[in-house]
């Protein structure tokens, strides 16, 4: 692992790093905590990189939303492993805890050990035959909302860290779990042509959108 990523993902992981937040302007000014979930709750999650994502013919990076805004039950003790684990490379900025961080992640995601798999898992490892040591996987945004959608107030955090994560990725295609993660990455970008990107329509209640779409991906994946 490089020294640019090592240190990037530790500072998205740390606390210090989102200190100058700013907050909403609308009708009225409200707090930081109106718009992120506050970090005694849920922490920054910098997101995962395959061990195999630089070796492949066609890196693909995966994009969701943002974390969930609350923990749901089964599921307490994996997050607060994980953000255990991001706090500790925040600190040591390693290549080992690193390491520790998204071989923890892999299992989490996958649900191995921690109940059900993520969802954008299942749809890009049995859907479109992607598996996790190949890809690499990050938020547009990757703090929790209170409502988990994404404001205007959201493009500070995309650009102090996903914008910068996907310069460092070079991936060859981007794929958005989400019509509206990817919307708004092209917004956030100013519809940047140097990324080719498409996007799967999210699960609603555990229902596949369109299993349609999973053919024109994986064909999209070829081109």
């Amino acid at each position: 692992m490089n020294e640019g990523i090592i240190n990037l993902w530790g500072e998205i992981g740390s606390e210090e790093y989102w200190r100058d937040l700013p907050v909403h302007k609308g009708r009225s000014r409200v707090s930081f905590k109106s718009v992120y979930v506050p970090f005694g709750e849920r922490w920054p999650q910098p997101g995962f990189i395959g061990q195999g994502y630089y070796d492949s013919n066609v890196r693909v990076l995966v994009i969701g939303q943002n974390p969930r805004a609350s923990n749901n039950p089964g599921s307490m003790h994996g997050d607060e492993e994980m953000f255990d684990l991001i706090r500790r490379h925040s600190r040591s900025r390693s290549a080992e805890s690193l390491k520790d961080l998204f071989s923890m992640m892999r299992r989490f995601m996958s649900g191995n050990g921690y109940g059900a798999p993520w969802g954008v898992v299942e749809d890009v490892e049995t859907h479109i035959h992607l598996n996790l040591d190949g890809i690499a996987y990050l938020n547009v945004v990757p703090l929790a909302t209170l409502d988990n959608t994404l404001s205007a107030t959201c493009r500070h955090a995309y650009e102090r860290s996903t914008k910068l994560q996907v310069e460092m990725l070079k991936p060859h295609k981007i794929l958005f779990h989400g019509a509206a993660p990817h919307n708004k990455f092209h917004k956030w970008e100013n519809d940047n042509a140097q990324w080719d990107t498409t996007f799967l329509k999210r699960r609603y209640r555990n229902v596949i959108y369109d299993p349609a779409r999973f053919a024109e991906v994986k064909e999209w994946l070829r081109a």
